[in-house]
């Protein structure tokens, strides 16, 4: 799980320092609800506060300054193998709605 959390962030933390910070914060998974808040948590508490770039949300600003971690869930996404995803976006191309549009 770390290392998902380190891609995303893509830093040199010192790893010691963010396995301390989860164990203190009992953040022992980040799975549903309780893990979008946890890591709401984290972000904030790492500085992604109040409206520095969108509103008042951690999370969507830790994503605006920084891309690679949107790279790295993009990249998540992909190895994710979910059919579900793939069928949903794949209703979203053009070259689909284009047919769509003709029948």
């Amino acid at each position: 799980m770390l290392s998902v959390i380190f891609q995303l962030i893509q830093t040199n933390m010192d790893p010691d320092i963010l396995e301390r910070y989860i164990s203190e914060h009992r953040m022992h998974h980040f799975e549903g609800t309780t893990g979008v808040r946890q890591f709401e948590k984290l972000v904030e508490d790492m500085g992604y506060t109040d409206g520095q770039f969108i509103g008042r949300h951690g999370i969507l600003n830790f994503l605006a300054d920084n891309p690679g971690a949107i790279q790295a869930l993009i990249e998540w996404i992909e190895q994710s193998n979910v059919p579900e995803w793939e069928e949903n976006l794949s209703d979203c191309l053009q070259e689909k709605q284009e047919e769509n549009e003709k029948e």
